[in-house]
């Protein structure tokens, strides 16, 4: 919840029994609460990237033949694993570097990109968001195989993209494509990425690629009667984490009698 905490969304009771919130809500950041959570955001983060290197480094030294789909298998995991380490980086940057805008040669935030990895200095923004924007651009090349090439109805189609019961002719290990890095969340992600780095010309590029397959229906929008029926708009979200424990994470930040409840701040947000 900081990051939404953060950008102001939550009303924080100062004597709210979560100390974290009321000083990541005043910028406090020297408390001690708001360090702890900042460096577990740190280490988690930079804990999911080691993980994607790891697996790089192995997809990549190993031959296609090993794959039961050969190339369709490697080039969708290598695609997520590219990804998601694009995507850490990404969002690692925006909770603790600063904006191209404000100091593009500033360095804040080190690019891990082997593993293992001991020693990593922050380098140039400048040159960290590039980096950023090269693992993406390599994922999207990567899961065209599957998403566009091989099965190109499925990952677009909402039914399939969340639905548990909609198992592609490929197998189980392609089903609900929407939980996983497909080709279609990371073109957004690369239009985000390239809007973060300054490049609007290719940013609009990727967006609108989105926004043409909108247009032309092969990805839906939410109507306000598929709004009513599934209030998370599924037809609208091109990639969510499937969390098994969601209800029990969310009840202490929505419980009434719970000092850490979260509450909307209608006048600062509207």
């Amino acid at each position: 919840g900081m990051t939404d905490v953060w950008a102001r969304y939550y009303y924080i009771d100062p004597a709210s029994g979560f100390e974290a919130y009321p000083q990541v809500y005043d910028l406090l950041y020297d408390g001690e609460e708001i360090a702890g959570i900042a460096a577990s955001i740190w280490s988690s983060g930079y804990k999911i990237i080691a993980q994607a290197n790891d697996l790089i480094a192995h997809a990549e030294a190993t031959d296609a033949e090993f794959f039961p789909l050969e190339e369709v298998d490697r080039n969708t995991i290598l695609g997520e694993a590219y990804a998601v380490r694009g995507m850490m980086h990404l969002d690692l940057m925006r909770v603790f570097g600063a904006s191209m805008a404000v100091d593009p040669e500033g360095c804040y935030v080190p690019y891990v990109d082997t593993y293992p990895s001991t020693v990593n200095p922050p380098i140039p923004n400048r040159t960290y968001m590039s980096r950023v924007i090269d693992d993406l651009k390599q994922a999207y090349g990567l899961l065209k195989t599957f998403d566009v090439e091989a099965n190109p109805n499925y990952a677009a189609s909402t039914t399939y993209r969340f639905s548990p019961s909609n198992v592609p002719e490929q197998g189980k290990f392609f089903s609900m494509r929407g939980t996983r890095l497909n080709y279609y969340a990371v073109t957004v992600l690369l239009a985000r990425a390239c809007l973060w780095a300054g490049e609007t010309d290719q940013a609009l590029t990727y967006a609108q690629e989105i926004i043409d397959l909108v247009a032309d229906k092969t990805l839906k929008l939410a109507s306000s009667s598929s709004i009513s029926n599934t209030p998370k708009i599924f037809d609208e979200v091109l990639f969510g984490y499937y969390n098994e424990d969601l209800m029990d994470t969310y009840e202490p930040y929505s419980n009434a009698t719970n000092s850490q409840r979260l509450t909307a701040d209608d006048q600062t947000f509207f």
